[in-house]
């Protein structure tokens, strides 16, 4: 039986869970199906039924492993969250939670007399300027009413398909863009920007990707995974323009096997242009056949190497200069852990390689009356 959390924890909004829910059995699919169930009160003990009865290795097991890891990666976001709170608070720092409304970007503006950035369209700039692009009320409001866990197995439970993962804390993140000296930094964390998406089939909002140009500095969402609207925000906001040079800042795992993302890749082809202008960072040195595709347009290292280090941008007399950069390129993929004692080998080159085939003779059927003779 697979732990799991006490169902007054919480994870996402009924409607959203059946969303990403993989419906396949046409004579349950329709929106009514678990409304009456979300109506019990004793989901308690209801969960705890329910998890007695699923078996090791099935549907149902790798669905509450799912949610109990999204669950696992909200209580470390909570606890982050509470260390910052706590720093901030006794610190005397006042602590402000900024939205906005749907397709409307906001913007504030540093004022030196007041030593702090605030808000106003038409603010004349006396220093840097962040635009918030995300999140809206519209995505706090949908993210507000979390669901219980208990509900959560009873789906996981009594659903044929796996579940998708239900990651809010990502939607939820800031968007935002740094601009000085007619330099645009976009800083985004795990965001998506979903924010950009209206309902229905209509395009991005065009104030949001208006007020995303131009971009000199991209830090790359969710360490160039699988960013839902991120790239396709960044192509329909025209990225990179015909600025002279811009930068993609990407953080991952060292060697990580996932990232950067075929999506990410896909998205640098498009972005790529003569001549080239975009340069990639990297903070921990990706795989060789991760980047193997863009190799030519990750920058080189500069002063000491490392497999993780900073990156780091200065603007001097108005140009990006590079000072800081320990990544250096892996020329070959990082090697699988062998047992001890049995050697590796290695081609000199690729060779087609065919699976054995197994070759029968068909001669004529043997007569045991005529070999007992």
């Amino acid at each position: 039986m697979l732990p799991i959390q006490s169902s007054g924890e919480s994870l996402g909004s009924p409607r959203e869970l059946l969303q990403h829910v993989d419906w396949f059995w046409s004579p349950y699919d329709g929106p009514w199906r678990y409304h009456e169930r979300f109506a019990q009160s004793d989901l308690a003990e209801l969960s705890t039924g329910v998890l007695r009865e699923v078996r090791p290795h099935s549907v149902s097991a790798r669905n509450l492993a799912g949610i109990r890891k999204s669950a696992a990666s909200d209580a470390i976001n909570a606890i982050s969250l509470a260390r910052i709170t706590n720093c901030l608070r006794a610190r005397h720092i006042p602590i402000r939670c900024h939205t906005i409304d749907d397709g409307t970007p906001r913007r504030f503006v540093w004022r030196t007399v007041a030593r702090r950035f605030e808000g106003g369209y038409r603010l004349s700039e006396q220093g840097p300027t962040i635009t918030l692009l995300g999140p809206s009320e519209r995505l706090v409001r949908k993210h507000w009413d979390r669901l219980p866990v208990g509900v959560y197995a009873e789906v996981a439970f009594y659903s044929l398909g796996m579940l998708k993962s239900i990651t809010p804390s990502n939607q939820l993140s800031y968007v935002m863009r740094f601009s000085a000296e007619d330099q645009g930094i976009l800083v985004s964390g795990d965001a998506g920007c979903v924010d950009f998406k209206p309902k229905g089939r209509r395009p991005y909002y065009p104030e949001l990707l208006k007020a995303l140009s131009p971009l000199h500095v991209v830090q790359v969402a969710h360490h160039a995974g699988n960013n839902a609207h991120f790239y396709r925000v960044l192509k329909a906001a025209q990225y990179p323009e015909a600025e002279p040079q811009s930068f993609l800042l990407v953080s991952h795992a060292t060697h990580d096997r996932h990232r950067p993302s075929s999506e990410f890749r896909r998205f640098v082809e498009v972005a790529r242009r003569e001549p080239e202008i975009v340069k990639v960072f990297f903070t921990t040195q990706p795989r060789a056949d991760k980047i193997h595709d863009f190799e030519s347009l990750v920058h080189a290292s500069v002063g000491h190497t490392a497999l993780q280090g900073d990156a780091r941008l200065e603007f001097q007399n108005g140009t990006w200069k590079v000072t800081k950069h320990a990544i250096a390129i892996a020329t070959q993929p990082p090697q699988q852990n062998r047992p001890t004692g049995q050697p590796s080998m290695a081609l000199e080159k690729d060779l087609p390689i065919k699976p054995p085939i197994k070759t029968v003779k068909h001669g004529k059927p043997r007569n045991p009356a005529r070999e007992d003779q």
